[in-house]
């Protein structure tokens, strides 16, 4: 039996065997965006009461702001996911494959800002529903997770 030892450049000109691996599809992001302002404008009026109290009112509106700003959500194309919290941190995801509804609520006034909240339902019991509150553009966010649904 002859063994046959090969230096890096007759081992690169090998032929190799197809593996029987399977190309997995990676995960892309295909949106990801957070609550509107307009959903915040009953608290900013609040804050801007509040501010001549020694600038309560300014803390208050800069609350809500870091709030809107780490509440985030995303679409995959393997999974929804929402990320909510200032100090300590909650994530909620479901993959498209356990999704079992997807629901567009829109009042008048989020109509007539193009607003609204989409809520997809799941079909596993560690996650009942995830929402999307109040979101630009929902038709279309709906509409990608529709797509992405197998």
């Amino acid at each position: 039996m002859k063994i046959a030892v090969l230096d890096g450049s007759q081992a690169a000109n090998q032929k190799r065997e197809p593996s029987n691996c399977v190309a997995q599809e990676t995960e892309k992001t295909i949106w990801t965006g957070n609550p509107s302002h307009y959903n915040e404008i009953g608290g900013y009026f609040i804050g801007i009461l509040l501010a001549p109290l020694f600038g309560l009112g300014i803390l208050f509106i800069l609350l809500i702001f870091i709030g809107r700003k780490k509440t985030v959500y995303t679409v995959t194309t393997k999974r929804v996911m929402t990320r909510t919290g200032i100090l300590s941190q909650s994530t909620r995801e479901v993959s498209t494959k356990d999704i079992c509804s997807i629901h567009l609520n829109q009042g008048v006034f989020e109509r007539v800002l193009n607003l609204g909240t989409v809520k997809i339902g799941s079909v596993t019991s560690e996650v009942k529903d995830i929402q999307f509150f109040g979101i630009k553009d929902a038709p279309k966010v709906r509409d990608l997770i529709a797509k992405y649904r197998q």
